[in-house]
């Protein structure tokens, strides 16, 4: 098999090789660790199993957080470049 050599930071390095089990070589770590991974949102349809009357619950409970959060907001300045965290 041919192979490829890779320049990685030191940190990201460690981060691989906490991963690693024994007798495990880099190329099966990033295989094993990389499989398991969702490639799109899709992937994750279906990973909630609940009926209908608990999705709605669950939406109710969600737009009531948005209404609530939406409120505690200040009110933004109409112009924002005169806006202390918008520096010239």
């Amino acid at each position: 098999m041919t192979s490829i050599n890779l320049t990685i930071m030191e940190d990201a390095y460690i981060l691989l090789k906490r991963q690693k089990l024994q007798g495990e070589s880099f190329s099966e770590v990033i295989r094993r660790v990389c499989a398991n991974q969702p490639k799109t949102f899709l992937d994750y349809a279906g990973v909630l199993k609940i009926t209908d009357e608990e999705a709605k619950e669950m939406h109710a409970i969600v737009a009531s957080l948005r209404r609530l959060s939406t409120r505690k907001l200040p009110k933004l300045p109409k112009n924002l470049k005169n806006y202390p965290i918008f520096p010239s």
